[in-house]
């Protein structure tokens, strides 16, 4: 039998929210044998880092800014980044092994590319720590959506649940079958919630209270479950550009209070959750900020079958999953080992993602 051996990586996450920079130091024993086997992980120190209203109203508007302003973007946003790690750096005062960042994504277009923003050779040179970025391109290249990437760590760290799900900016579900792995985004979510509450100055609806008020305009819910995007076979992914585009324009036609569309929004993502569920699982992980919505997480349990047990995890592991995924991509890709399943993307075959910068 192989010996144990142990890693210690930051996990970098910025999401489409934009709510901020999600940073967490995770341990990882595993194993080489066949493949790679994490024995146990702990996520041992995290922070989030909100970004300065200036920077997330440059994020909004990059897709529209020439390719001069993307560069200088790209630049920009890694020195913030870096500067925040060092920062994190101090606050753990822990051994590091490397950096793993999934950057910001500006554009998304499955089978044909995947760009994402945050300089990480300005992280490597500035921290000093080896770090590792592009978590997609290889997939794209091989005809794959380049998405999700979260039910690799479904895959490899949540063995124990039917169904994993995470509900973020977009809701994505993975599932086990047979011996493969399917995992593919289900709809939009928290990105289209935030989107509502912001119309009426607030930065989310705390807790699902104000949709928990509203009613359900039985016309937008038929229209928003009658998308096309849900005719699409698996594996299937999207942008939060594509994301935005699919729900606003919808929404923007229905003259109705904002508690309301919130209802009505809540109802659907709930359904669609609910019906993305295979039949026959039990246990089921909830992960992700819209697990802090106690009225959607209600509603996805009602519409559910009454049979399956919904697992919500400690806070820790809701708000840093995504980093926790980044260091286990890390660790597979300094492993050389295929870091994205064909199953989860639609790509041709298994690959291994990312690019390593080495400090000088």
């Amino acid at each position: 039998m192989k010996e144990v051996q142990h890693i210690a990586g930051i996990g970098l996450m910025s999401g489409s929210s934009l709510d901020g920079l999600d940073i967490a130091r995770v341990e990882m024993d595993f194993r080489k044998e066949q493949g790679l086997e994490v024995l146990s992980w702990c996520i041992t120190d995290a922070k989030t880092y909100r970004y300065p209203l200036n920077l997330v109203e440059s994020l909004k508007s990059l897709p529209f800014e020439s390719a001069k302003r993307f560069v200088e973007m790209d630049d920009i946003l890694g020195r913030w980044m870096a500067e925040h790690v060092l920062d994190f750096l101090k606050f753990s005062q822990k051994r590091v092994d490397f950096i793993a960042s999934h950057g910001h994504t500006i554009f998304h277009h499955p089978r044909k590319s995947s760009t994402q923003i945050g300089n990480a050779s300005i992280i490597a040179a500035k921290t000093g720590k080896r770090t590792i970025s592009n978590f997609r391109n290889m997939d794209t290249a091989y005809r794959g959506q380049g998405a999700p990437l979260a039910p690799f760590a479904d895959f490899h760290l949540f063995t124990e649940y039917d169904v994993c799900i995470n509900i973020g900016g977009i809701a994505n579900i993975s599932f086990r079958q047979e011996k493969d792995v399917i995992g593919y985004d289900i709809c939009g979510a928290n990105q289209i919630l935030n989107y509502l509450s912001n119309e009426i100055g607030l930065e989310f609806d705390d807790q699902g209270k104000l949709a928990c008020e509203g009613n359900i305009n039985p016309e937008l819910f038929q229209e928003l479950n009658s998308l096309e995007y849900y005719r699409e076979p698996f594996p299937k992914s999207l942008d939060n550009m594509q994301t935005m585009n699919m729900y606003v324009p919808i929404l923007n036609e229905y003259h109705i209070p904002v508690k309301d569309l919130l209802s009505t929004m809540v109802e659907h993502i709930a359904e669609k959750i609910a019906v993305a569920i295979p039949q026959l699982s039990k246990k089921i992980l909830l992960t992700g900020g819209g697990t802090f919505n106690d009225f959607l997480v209600k509603r996805i349990k009602e519409k559910a079958d009454t049979m399956k047990s919904f697992i919500i995890p400690e806070e820790k592991t809701i708000s840093y999953k995504e980093c926790l995924l980044m260091v286990l991509l890390g660790l597979f890709r300094i492993e050389c080992l295929p870091n994205s399943l064909s199953t989860m993307t639609g790509a041709e075959k298994d690959t291994i993602n990312g690019l390593i910068y080495l400090p000088s």
